[in-house]
């Protein structure tokens, strides 16, 4: 078929909708068969970096060779998008494809949406039609003319934004200095390891590496100094752990190993003592170190990372308890913080009961504006036996215990119902507003939720019946998620997400840059806010890999349509530098520290011509 005569063919069945389609922002193409291109609005050659001519041309030479999946894998033919709805008869919606320009081998990521049409619904005549239009079609496609089937393709292009997320991907888990893996990375992968380990019943061992005296190092030769030891400390580390293991720059002198086979342990830790210890050449200067190890074995110790990295760590500081410059395993006996941690379970256990528990909500700014548009929900535990406990050291042991599940039960009812008496408040207040008065936003409050509970089957339900008790608003509630909770390929989980979208509940990625979540997992759920972690808030603006990702994250929010609001923001200088790169919104103390629910309200009276974001408060 001709150009004319497929313009022709589509015109004739489409005119009263290529107005329409023409004005799309959208890539569209109707097909006919596997190969004809019937139909090309604007905005499908755009993208596709071609002609109209050159796409509805049969015999111009084709654009696309290859189709990848989203990791970048070559697809089949019979698994591209619009094969797959003409074999199936489906609609194939939000595909995430690459494809590779035949001309100077680019790849350009696209969503993609394939939909099977009737003959008549694409212009094209059945087998049995009299019309001269059939052989025009039988001879693009004879065999896709007889089985009478078409596809409409719809696309739109999110290259940059792959490219965007790609570069967070990479900068997120990789140590700046060292180019070991960072936190999240280790993680990530000790999360994977120690499972699979638990399964073929192997021990593995987890070091922990602690540079003896390094301060001294940095304040008698300068931090440059001490920064090129880092970097040939972990290249001899990498050499002596090799495929055994796997290691990671913890902190600022601070590695971790984790070991495939324990029975190395002791070994490997001697090994990297005695490395350490040669000279480092650095300029004109030969600098060596000491080591302290801390062992800990899975699953002798734990079974999971956080514990064996307690342990270990305690073991680290009986080495150094004991001359430095050694390692030592860890036994139960070492740890006094074992009796912490039952005694805090033990309280926790008690807190709801007694009263204990309480939130404090968070301001959070708009960096335009320099209004207060929503607060974050945080819980705060003073307990009448061990005083003030930090969140840090209470909450992962509610995870860990299920304690989680009543807790956030009861903190959701608490909010819910704060959340409502300031919509009530915010209302009456602007009732009472002269004409003109600028009025505030409808203010949103955020409340963490843990993976235990979004993955607990009742969830949905108790949300909805303290959405009832409350009276609170869902529009204005707004679920913070992790980000390695997407990953997780759970019924409940998809479940409760989509039940709870339907009740208005909006949801953010908290702690965004340091997981591992794909560009499929930001497209599939309903995610409206992404919220850059204080981890890289807080390097900015000496350090400009921080600064990169952050900025990189920024730009794949506006990309995705998705609100962006930077945590932990302390300083000047980190405040600056997310208005340059037009953040949407801060939270942190140099906006505001956590305020109790009366001071909120205060706040929500408070003329919006009063608010600037100032000094520290």
């Amino acid at each position: 078929m001709t150009a004319p005569d497929s313009r022709r063919v589509a015109s004739e069945y489409m005119t009263p909708l290529l107005g329409l389609v023409e004005a799309l922002a959208e890539g569209v193409l109707l097909c006919f068969g596997s190969r004809a291109i019937i139909y090309a609005n604007q905005a499908a050659a755009r993208i596709l970096g071609t002609t109209r001519d050159a796409l509805l041309d049969p015999l111009a030479p084709r654009f696309v060779h290859t189709v990848l999946d989203e990791h970048g894998r070559p697809l089949r033919r019979r698994d591209w998008p619009d094969a797959r709805a003409l074999r199936t008869g489906e609609t194939v919606r939000e595909a995430f494809v690459g494809l590779v320009n035949t001309r100077d081998n680019s790849v350009r990521w696209l969503v993609v949406t394939c939909q099977p049409l009737a003959d008549d619904a694409c212009g094209a005549p059945s087998a049995s039609s009299p019309s001269g239009a059939t052989g025009a079609l039988e001879a693009a496609d004879g065999a896709a003319a007889r089985r009478g089937r078409c596809v409409m393709i719809s696309f739109e292009d999110v290259t940059e934004v792959r490219e965007a997320r790609r570069r967070v991907r990479f900068l997120a888990t990789h140590d700046s200095l060292t180019g070991l893996f960072n936190r999240a990375a280790f993680e990530q992968t000790a999360g994977a390891a120690l499972p699979r380990a638990k399964l073929r019943g192997a021990s593995t061992a987890l070091l922990y590496i602690d540079l003896d005296r390094f301060k001294g190092v940095n304040d008698a030769f300068g931090h440059a100094v001490g920064d090129g030891l880092l970097v040939e400390l972990a290249r001899r580390f990498e050499k002596i752990v090799g495929p055994a293991g796997h290691i990671a720059r913890w902190g600022g002198d601070e590695f971790l190993v984790l070991l495939d086979d324990a029975r190395e342990a002791e070994a490997v830790a001697q090994r990297l003592i005695d490395i350490a210890a040669e000279p480092c050449a650095l300029g004109s200067l030969s600098v060596s170190i000491g080591l302290s190890i801390g062992i800990a074995i899975a699953p002798e110790h734990g079974l999971d990372l956080a514990t064996l990295l307690r342990h270990a760590d305690t073991a680290m500081y009986r080495a150094k308890e004991h001359g430095r410059h050694q390692a030592e395993i860890f036994n139960p006996e070492m740890n006094a913080h074992l009796e912490r941690r039952a005694r805090v379970e033990a309280g926790l256990r008690r807190a709801l009961d007694r009263n204990e528990l309480s939130i404090v909500y968070q301001p959070v700014t708009d960096l335009r504006s320099a209004e207060m548009t929503g607060v974050e929900a945080l819980l705060r535990w003073r307990s009448a036996d061990l005083g003030e406990v930090a969140p840090a050291e209470f909450v992962p042991l509610a995870e860990e215990t299920g304690l989680i599940v009543p807790i956030g039960e009861w903190a959701m009812k608490q909010v819910f119902g704060q959340a409502a008496r300031w919509q009530t408040l915010q209302s009456a207040h602007a009732a009472t507003l002269a004409p003109g008065t600028p009025r505030r936003v409808p203010l949103r409050v955020a409340l963490n939720v843990s993976a235990k509970q979004l993955l607990w089957s009742n969830l949905a339900d108790t949300v909805e019946q303290a959405l009832g008790e409350s009276g609170a608003m869902p529009r204005r509630l707004d679920f913070e998620l992790t980000e390695s909770l997407l990953l997780q390929d759970s019924a409940t989980l998809a479940l409760n997400l989509t039940r709870l979208q339907k009740m208005g509940i909006h949801f953010s990625i908290d702690d965004f840059g340091t997981g591992y979540a794909s560009m499929s997992y930001l497209l599939r759920f309903p995610i409206s806010t992404l919220k850059i972690d204080k981890s890289f808030i807080g390097r900015v603006p000496g350090d400009r890999d921080a600064m990169s990702i952050a900025e990189a994250i920024v730009a794949m929010s506006s990309a995705l349509g998705l609100r962006c609001i930077a945590e932990g923001v302390e300083t000047d200088a980190q405040l600056e530098f997310l208005r340059m790169v037009d953040c949407d919104a801060v939270q942190g103390f140099r906006v505001a520290r956590p305020l109790d629910a009366d001071e909120i309200s205060r706040r929500l009276l408070t003329p919006l011509d009063a608010e600037t974001v100032g000094p520290l408060q």
